[in-house]
């Protein structure tokens, strides 16, 4: 009878062990597994190894549950049979209660463990993953041999964009992840599929600076413009030279150089393509270190201006400071040359 209940509690065992380890190598996330990783923890290495060849992991963990639960539960049977010997009550309530307690403490109960304590549990049994897997690499590699035989060779999996998405909307309505974050991240994939032709103000509403006129001749507008940087024309807007800081015409001006025309305090401004995505944009402002280009059509007329601001506003929102008098620049119409 000792030997009996000796063995059906390998049996119960090594099947919730089982259980437990195959919930945890499905559940645990990698990301999680990574941070560990960087924290210093050496057993995170076994495990993400683990993760990422997880077909094996888990195909020898299989392997390990049948022996338990079909070999075991065999010997334990005969175990029963010699026991009780041979009365069919007793051995017929046995395999009832035996078939219970596996169900309950070998399988239910053992993954909902693994399941909820993935990365606590994962970590705890990492170190025998590897002699597990070692252990059956024989019937392993003849299993997936096999395998690519009847439907051929491994199909790359890669995670969509739409799956990253759903996991962020999935950590919103968890509370894992704050709603700006939400928005920021939805927002910053949505940066390829816009270009500076959406985000530009257009030409119509471009405010600028003529470059044959001096400052004095110029002051009210300088005074009255709310940017901080103002384009510099010849003649007509599809001819941009370049763009002037309103700082520093305010200090001309201040300093009564009103006979200075804006070409004598210009900066060099960029053109590029209004079909240019926004995620380029965001670069181009990052290495060049400025914050406005020129927007030209396939004519290479001026279309509008693009800004860093009007790029950043793609990810953040809409950026107003206490001058603004309109939201949206897109909207708001000035006399153009």
């Amino acid at each position: 009878m000792s030997s009996l209940i000796t063995f059906t509690f390998i049996l119960l065992l090594g099947s919730a062990f089982c259980s437990s380890t195959e919930a945890a190598l499905f559940s645990a996330s990698k990301n999680r597994i990574t941070l560990k990783q960087k924290e210093g923890d050496p057993r995170a290495d076994i495990l993400l190894k683990a993760k990422n060849n997880i077909s094996s992991s888990i195909g020898a963990i299989v392997i390990l549950n049948n022996i338990f639960n079909i070999i075991g539960t065999i010997y334990v049977g005969v175990l029963a049979a010699l026991a009780f010997q041979g009365n069919e009550l007793y051995i017929g309530i046995f395999s009832v209660t035996l078939t219970i307690l596996v169900i309950l403490f070998g399988e239910i109960i053992p993954k909902s463990y693994g399941e909820r304590n993935a990365l606590k549990y994962g970590l705890m049994i990492a170190p025998v993953l590897p002699l597990i897997t070692q252990a059956f690499a024989p019937i392993l590699w003849f299993a997936d041999s096999i395998n690519t035989m009847i439907f051929g060779e491994r199909t790359p999996i890669f995670i969509s964009e739409e799956e990253i998405r759903s996991m962020v909307d999935q950590g919103f309505r968890n509370q894992s992840i704050e709603k700006d974050e939400q928005m920021m991240i939805n927002n910053v994939f949505r940066l390829n599929d816009k270009t500076a032709r959406d985000i530009m103000t257009p030409r119509v509403n471009i405010s600028a600076l003529d470059a044959n006129k001096t400052l004095g001749e110029q002051a009210e507008e300088i005074l009255q413009t709310n940017h901080s940087r103002l384009p510099v024309y010849d003649d007509d807007y599809d001819t941009i030279l370049g763009f002037v800081l309103l700082r520093q015409a305010l200090a001309e001006l201040s300093q009564h150089n009103t006979d200075k025309k804006p070409t004598d305090i210009m900066h060099e401004i960029i053109t590029l393509k209004e079909d240019t995505r926004v995620d380029t944009l965001l670069v181009i402002f990052q290495k060049r270190r400025i914050h406005m280009a020129v927007a030209q059509d396939e004519f290479g007329g001026t279309s509008g201006l693009v800004t860093l601001e009007d790029a950043l506003e793609e990810l953040v929102g809409e950026i107003v400071d206490e001058t603004d008098e309109v939201v949206d620049m897109r909207e708001s119409v000035v006399p153009s040359p």
